[in-house]
């Protein structure tokens, strides 16, 4: 119910090779007109963090997740924890969040928005199945 899970190497449409250990994938699955935001500490996802600093746990909708970049849907996003996928099963659905960016941080990670209920981190394996959250170029 909290939708699909990629591989990084999946969402950037394989333009995203496990050599590149630096720079924004050049394509991704989003749709005409769309494409991944950038991660990292200057990227998309940290300055819509950062607009809402509090970034405070809540449901919406019946769904756990998070609101960035304001508390409601007027000015802000509400990221479900969709959890993610591992090499075998579904993970942490209700209490984590998992999204990838275009911004591959090493040759076998890249950069997303992590969080629990708590927390907010930024990078993470790029076999690991998260959602996408796509944006309007």
């Amino acid at each position: 119910s909290y939708g699909a899970y990629y591989s990084w190497y999946a969402v950037t449409a394989g333009t995203g090779a496990q050599s590149m250990s630096s720079g924004n994938a050049a394509s991704s699955i989003c749709p005409r007109g769309w494409r991944l935001p950038t991660g990292g500490s200057d990227g998309e996802f940290q300055i819509l963090y950062n607009k809402w600093t509090p970034a405070t746990w809540t449901t919406y909708n019946g769904k756990n997740g998070r609101w960035l970049g304001a508390p409601s849907a007027s000015g802000g996003a509400f990221f479900p924890a969709a959890g993610y996928y591992d090499e075998s099963s579904p993970r942490d659905i209700g209490s984590n969040g998992s999204y990838w960016s275009s911004t591959a941080y090493s040759n076998n990670s890249a950069f997303n928005p992590y969080f629990y209920s708590i927390t907010f981190t930024d990078r993470s394996p790029k076999y690991l199945g998260f959602s996408a959250r796509c944006i309007a170029r």
